[in-house]
Order: structure tokens, then sequence, then C-alpha cells
């Protein structure tokens, strides 16, 4: 197992550097690599995390699998990389601090591209496509909150990739799911594309994390050891958080405008709403003055994701609306990676 000049050992934990490109002040841009080899030859899983600097839950919980695995248990290998975004997040960034571009609407980068670019392009042909699977770990921000897994169904996804992307999806433990979403150009997608099953769980984050922080972080982790078991890689039982996974087609995305301000979303997740109900009011916070209302412009429930905190930036994401596509009953559910 190689990646870049970073060579796995059998039963071991290599970490290294993937040098990706310099910047103008030739300030290296790299990817930190750790390589978990089994005991055992079987399959291997990737696991990313932080392609959006400032979202911390998935390199915390991805710390813990390095932390606490052992190698002489595994049939399989895990390849690491905690921390894909370093400018963003040494600087509690979502982008990527050198071009200021979204890491995660790249597709597969450029192989001579800008920084961004060039980092997922690396990212994607020397750590990915090395995987049987791939999970790209991603959470809140400070202002929102985020507990649900996702993939994305597109006309170019294989069958079986499809089949088996649904089961990573719902054996990494979160009772939602979101089958279908309205975001694009992602690694996610291009992962299916290329035939490796690959989710985004969404775990966690904001005002939230001071008082359950530590549990966002086990349920990362436990989420990972999960798809690891699925794989075959761990032994033991999956563990899930519900009986049952809820699968939802996230068609309808809502966003505040370029004017930054105070909101209360007044929707509440798992309401139904029809298309012109009252989802937000945004508030002036020097006068208390109403600014704007934001409505449903579609028919759909409000999704496990989106705004929590008053403070709104410009083009903030303030949530989701869906449609319920399947829903399974997991205690009878036969779990099958073949």
């Amino acid at each position: 197992m190689k990646v870049g000049d970073i060579v796995g050992q059998s039963g071991q934990k290599v970490r290294g550097r993937l040098l990706v490109t310099y910047t103008t002040a030739q300030i290296p841009v790299e990817l930190p690599v750790t390589i978990v080899m089994g005991a055992k030859p079987g399959r291997t899983l990737v696991v990313t995390a932080a392609l959006h600097g400032r979202e911390a839950i998935g390199p915390l919980g991805l710390g813990k699998v390095l932390r606490e695995i052992d190698p002489s248990q595994m049939s399989g290998n895990l390849i690491a990389v905690p921390c894909v975004n370093m400018s963003g997040r040494e600087f509690d960034q979502r982008h990527v601090l050198w071009d200021d571009k979204d890491p995660n609407r790249q597709k597969s980068g450029k192989k001579d591209g800008t920084v961004t670019e060039r980092l997922v392009y690396h990212l994607f042909h020397e750590v990915i496509l090395k995987g049987d699977a791939h999970v790209d770990i991603h959470s809140s921000s400070s202002v929102g909150l985020v507990w649900y897994t996702l993939y994305h169904e597109t006309k170019d996804t294989s069958p079986e990739t499809l089949r088996k992307t649904k089961e990573m999806s719902m054996a990494f433990g979160l009772e939602q799911v979101m089958g279908k979403t309205p975001w694009h150009g992602t690694i996610l997608e291009e992962s299916m594309n290329a035939g490796i099953p690959a989710i985004t769980p969404e775990v966690g984050g904001g005002g939230d994390f001071y008082q359950n922080g530590r549990k966002q972080i086990d349920w990362c982790a436990r989420g990972i050891v999960n798809v690891m078991k699925l794989m075959g890689i761990l032994p033991g039982e999956i563990e899930t958080e519900s009986n049952k996974a809820i699968i939802w087609d996230g068609h309808t995305e809502i966003l505040n405008d370029g004017r930054g301000a105070l909101m209360l979303v007044e929707a509440k997740r798992g309401q139904m709403l029809k298309k012109g109900d009252l989802f937000a009011i945004k508030y002036d916070p020097t006068t208390g003055d109403e600014l704007a209302r934001y409505y449903a412009p579609a028919d759909g429930t409000v999704l496990n994701t989106g705004l929590v905190w008053p403070h709104c930036p410009p083009n903030q994401f303030l949530g989701v609306l869906g449609d319920k596509m399947d829903e399974v009953d997991l205690t009878t559910h036969q779990w099958t990676w073949e």
C-alpha cells in the first residue's frame, strides 16, 4: 500500500505528508496521510475530513479512530486524511485560503489548476482512487447544526455502486439519510461516478457542541468503525442510533441573501411545509426592525440541517426541504457488501 512516498506496512500505522503544490510564496501545500494496514489482507476504506477547513468534528472523530484502532484486528486497510484543507483549518475558513475556492465544488480537480484544484486532483487521484469505498466527513460551523448522512444518486452511478453506497449510508448509523441533494460538483459525486461507493456524513457542530461535543465526536468515530465492519475490515456488530433509517430527497436549499443580520428560523425540523409557508424572519440587530421574511419555495419537510444560531452571515445556508424516499427497518435488515 503506497500513497505518494508514504509506504504502508502490514500490521502498522504509518504517517506522512503528500506534497500537492506550492503557493505563490513557495509554501508547500500538503495532505497529511495515515495508512493503517491490517495484519490480514482485505478491502481498503478511504476516510477524509476537513475538506471544509473550519469543520472540526471530522478531524476529531477520525483522530479517535486512528488512536484506538488495532491493526492486528484488521483484515484490510484504512487510508485516512484527517485534515484535507489545512489552510482553512489554520485560519478557521471554509475555503482554501490560497485562492478562496471551495474544495468541495471542484469535482475531481485539475492537475495544472489553482492551489485548490491541484489539492483536489491529488486527493482524488492519489488517495481516493486507491480505496474500495470513500467516507468524507463533514460537520457544521459555529452557527449551524447537521446530523445526517448523505449520498447522491446520479444517472451516471452504476446500480452496484449505488447499492453499496446506500448500505454504507445506513451502516454509518445516523437515522436521517439524504439520498439526493441540491449540491453538485462534489468529491462524493466524483467518487460514485468512478465506481467507488461513497458517503458524506454531516455530524454535529454548532452551538450544540458545547453540551454534546463528545457525543458528536464519538458518533463520528463509531460511524467510521461501522463502515469498516460492513466492509469486513473489522469484526463486530454495526451499532446504529435508531432501529430505522429514513432516506430523503433533499430537493430545495434555502439561503440567506447578501445581507447579514440576526435570523430566527421559525420552521422546526421535521415540520411539513407548503410552498409559501413562513420559514424564517431576519432582524436588524441595531434597531430590532424586521428586515425580511423567508418563505418555503416548495412543499417539503424541514430536514435535520441548517441554521441554529441567530448570527447569520450573508448567503448563509439556512436549511433544506425534502420528501421521504424510503424507510428501512434496521432490526430486520441484512447487511451485505458483496
